[in-house]
């Protein structure tokens, strides 16, 4: 029950862990457009 318990939490963290990388990577993607579109101004 335990070990169970704790296997499912690794995969919440993970998953986690997972969805916050893939939002940084969109935001510096972002961010980098944003900059370029600036710079074309």
């Amino acid at each position: 029950m335990l070990w169970g318990c704790l296997r499912n939490n690794i995969k919440d963290v993970l998953h986690c862990m997972g969805v916050s990388s893939t939002l940084l990577i969109a935001l510096s993607f972002l961010r980098n457009n944003t900059k370029e579109i600036m710079d074309w101004d």
